[in-house]
């Protein structure tokens, strides 16, 4: 066989290999993009969920803290409460119950009033005022009895409105404790789903990651094989077969069009790069 048409034909066998690598090549580094655009977008959510996780963390470490001096403060209150339901307790037994039998001490001062606008008015018999002066003096001891009795049952209500309202102010320690707890359960709720959501974006990424390695090495492999097939490419046709104008539309035509995509401002390949050296490479 001419050695011309040998060449001619490895030639255009190596041009179909170049254009098949060429193609997978563009299509791995489509794919590579593809991934990277989707690894910045899972690293902008998983950065938005670990912020997200922190505020929630700090906010449930803040309500804890409140909850746990709630908690004390409750602790003090309900010991308070203790000792004065105990000395209401003593204060009880000590308060003897109303004699209704006795009447009131406003029916006892009237009498004492009446006994003794009588002794002064009224012209009495020795027996006679003797007998309303031991009256009047019963009467105010009967009515000073009562207006001790009557300042214990006094002093036994205050104590025990003084204990209610304390009862009252432990319930609504009681009732913010509850509140506080709810809303700390409804953030680890929260919290919990963050953790599984950067768990998940995690492995998501680690993925990615092995993907992408996946991608660089083929990448690598093709450039490799890319690389041999065009020195290849070269290394035919530099062979003096060839006129030079026979070689214009296999190097030239390939090395000018990576020149304009350079002065472009373009993106060279592998394959441009290397046609632009085979050029160099023929006018040596």
């Amino acid at each position: 066989m001419d050695e011309k048409v040998e060449v001619k034909q490895q030639l255009e066998q190596l041009k179909k290999e170049i254009h098949l690598l060429s193609v997978s090549l563009k299509q791995l580094s489509e794919q590579k993009e593809s991934k990277y655009k989707e690894k910045d977008g899972l690293n902008q959510d998983l950065n938005n969920y670990i912020k997200t996780a922190k505020e929630l963390r700090d906010k449930k470490k803040e309500i804890d803290t409140k909850i746990r001096d709630l908690k004390g403060k409750r602790q003090v209150f309900n010991k308070g409460l203790s000792e004065m339901w105990g000395k209401f307790r003593e204060i009880k037994a000590n308060v003897v119950p109303k004699d209704k039998s006795k009447g009131s001490p406003s029916l006892i001062q009237k009498q004492i009033e009446k006994i003794e606008f009588t002794i002064q008015t009224e012209a009495l018999s020795f027996e006679r005022e003797k007998k309303m002066m031991r009256q009047l003096k019963e009467l105010k001891a009967q009515l000073g009895e009562m207006k001790l009795e009557d300042a214990k049952f006094k002093e036994l209500r205050d104590f025990k409105d003084d204990v209610k309202e304390k009862k009252v102010e432990a319930d609504d320690i009681h009732i913010e404790i509850q509140k506080l707890a709810t809303e700390s359960t409804d953030i680890f709720k929260k919290l919990t789903e963050k953790s599984e959501l950067i768990a998940k974006a995690k492995e998501t990424r680690e993925k990615i990651n092995v993907d992408l390695q996946g991608l660089k090495a083929q990448i690598s492999e093709i450039d490799v094989r890319l690389e041999k097939f065009l020195q290849q490419w070269g290394a035919l046709t530099s062979l003096p077969v060839f006129t030079e104008q026979e070689m214009i539309p296999a190097v030239q035509k390939k090395a000018e069009a990576a020149m304009e995509k350079l002065k472009s401002k373009g993106k060279l390949t592998k394959e441009d790069i290397l046609a632009m050296q085979g050029q160099n490479m023929k006018r040596r």
